[in-house]
């Protein structure tokens, strides 16, 4: 069960000067005009930090204003899990204390050369190697990052965490649509040189979005997004998984599925029930072997030839993780289902991708990436 005073929520976007001093030990502050500054205290009587900041929309209006202290400088932070990991690497590379996941060197290839030697901690939540909170007490982080769906299964991650740590755990709603709401909210927090840049391509990107979406309107594509080497995974309604196929204005065939949100293991014969008009996957092994595969066949998108596999270096274009890596596949995902090679939109990637991980691809990895 959580504890109601034990979580803040902090509206993202949140425009009015103020300050809230949540109870026994955290202080949250804004001073900007736009968001401003938000600043964390740990308590001073020794007792294990239990606050929880969840940055999102749930918040109609802000909170009083009350007393702070000068602001602490958060230099050791952790991210909870990879969406996380992608909005803290490119506000802040220089503060991370290591990845979450083993990177191939491909993706390493990608990134900067001082990031390339972080350790890897594992994740607090997610697939992949659980971290250890004793490995993360001795390497002292000062906050933990944490990015995606805001629902209770995360609070209660976050609280537990933090009680564990004693540090602060801050909670951003991950929705695609507050991309730029995402950067503004952590890199005025940590003061990132930046954030300006990143939060205008974000707001450039989402924007394409608005447009292609409309443009779309009429007559929106079907499209299934298959996941592993099998291709029978996809997102459900409301998915933070799907969200590029929507936004752009396409429908995702899985939006039929029971449920809302997360994903669903599906059967062929599903698939063979909708009948998407393009099949759109990550997963190299199953894009080499779809077409060969006979019982795939009687799928529209493969009669056609409209299965597509986007990039996932460094990090997924459209998905893998959800995070704000996923801008660039808002024009990835457009120029796929315009029928325009990805080189096309070339001049709104890279610059993309030079503010998400702070340099460009070379020749060759352009070549890789389709971007030549």
């Amino acid at each position: 069960m959580i504890g109601l005073n034990s979580i803040f929520r902090l509206p993202l976007g949140w425009g009015n000067k103020g300050s809230l001093k949540t109870k026994g030990c955290t202080e949250v502050k804004t001073n900007e005009a736009s968001f401003g500054k938000t600043i964390f205290r740990l308590p001073t009587d020794n007792r294990p930090a239990s606050r929880v900041v969840v940055a999102d929309a749930s918040t109609a209006h802000p909170p009083p204003r009350l007393p702070h202290p000068n602001p602490p400088t958060f230099r050791r932070i952790y991210a909870a899990g990879p969406p996380a990991e992608v909005l803290l690497h490119a506000l802040a590379p220089e503060r991370m204390l290591g990845w979450t996941a083993q990177k191939p060197e491909a993706a390493l290839a990608l990134l900067g050369a001082s990031e390339r030697k972080l350790p890897v901690f594992g994740s607090i939540k997610g697939r992949g190697r659980p971290v250890s909170l004793e490995e993360l007490l001795s390497a002292k982080v000062d906050l933990v990052v944490d990015a995606g769906t805001v629902n209770d299964g995360m609070l209660s991650t976050g609280e537990h965490t933090a009680k564990q740590l004693g540090v602060p755990y801050l909670l951003i709603d991950g929705r695609l649509d507050q991309a730029a709401e995402q950067v503004r909210l952590l890199g005025k927090l940590l003061d990132s040189p930046h954030t300006g840049k990143l939060a205008a391509l974000a707001e450039q990107a989402l924007a394409f979005a608005v447009q292609r979406a409309a443009e779309r309107r009429s007559a929106a594509p079907s499209v299934y997004l298959a996941r592993g080497e099998d291709g029978l995974e996809t997102g459900r309604s409301r998915s933070i998984h799907t969200e590029v196929i929507s936004m752009i204005g396409a429908k995702s065939v899985g939006d039929d599925l029971e449920g809302s949100g997360g994903l669903a293991k599906v059967s062929l014969e599903r698939v063979l029930q909708w009948q998407p008009e393009w099949i759109v996957t990550q997963d190299a092994k199953f894009a080499r072997q779809v077409a060969a595969n006979p019982l795939w066949r009687g799928v529209e998108a493969v009669k056609k030839r409209h299965v597509v596999l986007l990039p996932r270096l460094p990090y997924g274009w459209i998905d893998s993780p959800p995070g704000i890596n996923r801008l660039i596949g808002i024009y990835a995902l457009d120029a796929t289902l315009s029928g325009q090679p990805l080189k096309q939109q070339r001049e709104r990637i890279l610059p993309l991708m030079q503010a998400l991980y702070h340099r460009q691809p070379d020749a060759a990895q352009l070549r890789m990436l389709g971007l030549a």
